[in-house]
This record gives structure tokens, sequence and C-alpha cells, in this order.
């Protein structure tokens, strides 16, 4: 009696009306080195040919699982839905607007299979940000190569520096992802989720450009413009949105306490996150600089650099 082998590794594509970019999201995604993954594609009630693109893919490449919702329920619930279906030790989530480089899995499943036992959580590559067409945007990403031997301090360099949240395209070991909450339906989410992992283990960059996260005009942050219909994006039940920094600070609070830390590490990493978030976040200045920083990082995105080789 032969026994199925259960691949390493689940891919979660959540999509909602993809069609300009999917495709191409796919291929890069079945083009990869790393081969030994099945390729959870979720579509979110799209209204365009989302679903004929998956079909035709799926009689190709017998990885691919297609799942359809009949009604959009948010990008959220379509998030944690993907994640839902995942059995194998590791995860990741994909955009149906980005590319992997051919060696992005396996340079990530590497580092994690090298790092001590029980020590990473997740490996994620270095982002290169493209346009519409494709073509180099200025480099923008987070410094989020969170090593630390403590809990405290890596919490603090999570805090400190998240911005863009590409870390969370990542590879993670799933058992880890499975001990924090799934993400929420409020902006920033992805800083908690990666707080929360920090908690868990180290984030390891792999230094080498392999994550090319695409900007353009149907984005979700461009397309929703407005705190409601981002809102709204996320969760299609939304009536009011909440501010985004007291709810963030609101929900690493929850995080901290939700985590499998003694009581003395919880206190410790309240006091440590609360004063970086402080910083960061709180004092006028503090945010203005904050705001500063993010609305010059976009436009900067913007801009049409000469091309990298």
């Amino acid at each position: 009696m032969s026994s199925v082998v259960q691949p390493q590794i689940t891919i979660g594509l959540p999509v909602y009306n993809g069609d300009p970019y999917l495709a191409a999201a796919i291929e890069s995604i079945l083009g990869q080195t790393y081969e030994d993954f099945i390729f959870v594609i979720s579509d979110n009630g799209s209204t365009d040919g989302t679903s004929e693109v998956i079909r035709s893919f799926a009689k190709a490449d017998r990885r691919i699982r297609h799942l359809h919702s009949s009604e959009n329920r948010g990008a959220i619930w379509n998030f944690n839905r993907v994640f839902a279906e995942c059995e194998s030790p590791y995860f990741k989530w994909a955009a149906s607007d980005d590319l992997l480089a051919p060696t992005c899995v396996e340079r990530c499943y590497e580092t994690l299979r090298e790092a001590a036992p029980g020590t990473a959580v997740l490996a994620a590559p270095e982002t290169r940000w493209i346009d519409a067409d494709g073509e180099f945007l200025p480099d923008q990403d987070d410094p989020m190569n969170v090593i630390d031997a403590t809990t405290r301090g890596r919490l603090r360099h999570v805090v400190r520096n998240v911005l863009w949240g590409n870390t969370v395209f990542g590879l993670m070991v799933s058992d880890a992802l499975r001990r924090a909450r799934p993400i929420g339906a409020y902006r920033s989410s992805d800083w908690v989720l990666l707080a929360e992992l920090s908690l868990l283990g180290k984030l390891v960059v792999v230094p080498e450009p392999l994550f090319f996260r695409r900007d353009h005009e149907g984005r979700s942050l461009r397309a929703n413009d407005t705190k409601l219909s981002y809102g709204q994006w996320m969760d299609p039940t939304i009536k009011k949105p909440q501010e985004e920094l007291p709810r963030v600070f609101v929900e690493l609070v929850k995080g901290i306490e939700w985590s499998p830390l003694s009581r003395t590490e919880k206190l410790s990493c309240q006091a440590a996150m609360t004063m970086e978030f402080v910083k960061r976040h709180a004092r006028p200045r503090a945010r203005l600089a904050f705001r500063t920083r993010l609305r010059g990082a976009r436009e900067r995105m913007r801009s049409r650099p000469s091309h990298a080789e």
C-alpha cells in the first residue's frame, strides 16, 4: 500500500478581479526551481476573467487547487482562507500582481532549513518594486532582518522599522503562523502579524532581490483612496473604519497577551513595544516624520528611474 507524500510547502494566492497581472504571477510561481508545493488559488467572487485564467492553468498543472467564492467576502477573509487550506510544514502568501524570481522559494526554503531548529519562523528575500509594465522603480524595502536573540529585541525591531510589509510574502513555518492570530480586517494588520511572529522566532532576510512587488493604479492602496473604501476592500461589511494607529497599538497589546510567553516576558515586551511605538508615532513630531517618510517613499516609487540591470 503506497502512501501519498505531503508537499513541504503550500503557496496561497488570494485574488479578486486580478485578470491584468494574474497569468504572469501564476507563471512566476509555477516556474520555481523548487517544485514540491501545493498551489492554492482562491477566487473571491471575481467578475472579470480571473476564473478562466485560473482554470486554464489548473488544467495543465496538478499542483493547483482552485477555490471559488460566489461573492466577494473581502481581501482579509481570502488571505486567511488560503492559509486554512495549508497542511504542509511551510506556507507562503502570494499576490495576483507580483512576481517571483525562479529561485525565490528555493532560497527561502534553504534558509529556514539551515536555521537552528525552532529559531527562525520566516525567511523573506529582498524586494524590488516594479511598475505596471514590469520596469524597476526606486528601491523601497523594510529593514526586516529580525535576528535578535531576545524576544524583546525582535519585537522592538519590527515596531521600529516595519513600513511596507513586504516580509509578509516570505516563506513561513506553518505551525508558527497558526500560533499567531489571523490577519485582521484593519489597516496595517500585516505589521501586527509580523510583530506576533517575531515573538515566536527570527525573521530572516535572504540577501538576494527575488521578490518583485508591483505598484500600479489598481493596487489596493491606490484604488481605495479613502479610509472607508480601503476598509471595505478588506471587509465589505465594514461601515465605519477605525483610525489606523490606535487600532494597531491595541492589536499589538493583544498580540503580546496572546503569545505563549511567560508573564515576565510579556510585561517586558509590552514595555518595549510601547516605548518604540510612542517614539515612532505618538508624539506630533514623530508622527509627522513618519507620515513624511511614507509620503516621500511613495513619491519616489512613482518616479521613473533609469532601469536597473
